[in-house]
């Protein structure tokens, strides 16, 4: 310990947790103001079309999403956009901890990309934001070496990946896991 005067002590230990809880709290504030939120990635408009139907041939994955899809693909016809204003995505298990998500136009019904998740998507109609693996929290205090929560912008053609970290997102997630 050390003294200021006889009536303010100070344990020294305890004042490096003070600074040390302090300085935990100013970095997670300022980290969570550097996550990309949808709101940042909002799409000018949502269109108002539906999926009349799928063009497998429209991607490589085309021939094995007929196969393995088929029956699926019957029950996103009519849907609407669920991401970036003009896109559904449809996701499928692949397997234990592993899902195979398409990005389809509902203008076209063409399947512009794929993505895979071990822990499920979150994403808006109104925003061009994807994250990938939202639910990390779900291991606990022992998250696995490879897993990590994933944060993209989807351009309409492409994903560009803005953020990635080994914690899971803490909002609510409109559609997706």
């Amino acid at each position: 310990m050390f003294h200021t005067d006889k009536y303010f002590r100070i344990n020294l230990t305890c004042f490096r947790q003070l600074i040390l809880c302090l300085s935990v709290a100013f970095s997670v504030s300022i980290y969570a103001e550097d996550m990309p939120s949808f709101e940042q990635f909002k799409v000018s408009e949502i269109s108002p079309m539906t999926l009349k139907e799928v063009d497998f041939d429209s991607h490589t994955d085309g021939v094995y999403v007929e196969q393995s899809w088929h029956g699926m693909m019957a029950t996103v016809i009519g849907e609407s956009a669920n991401f970036a204003g003009k896109f559904y995505i449809l996701g499928s298990g692949c397997g234990t901890g592993c899902q195979h998500n398409l990005v389809i136009n509902v203008e076209t019904g063409k399947i512009i990309d794929t993505v895979t998740s071990g822990l499920g998507l979150c994403h808006q109609a109104d925003s061009s934001l994807l994250i990938v693996n939202p639910r990390l929290n779900d291991f606990g205090d022992e998250t696995p070496d490879w897993a990590f929560t994933y944060y993209y912008q989807f351009d309409g053609s492409e994903f560009r990946l803005l953020h990635k970290i080994r914690s899971g997102y803490a909002g609510e997630c409109v559609f997706g896991q």
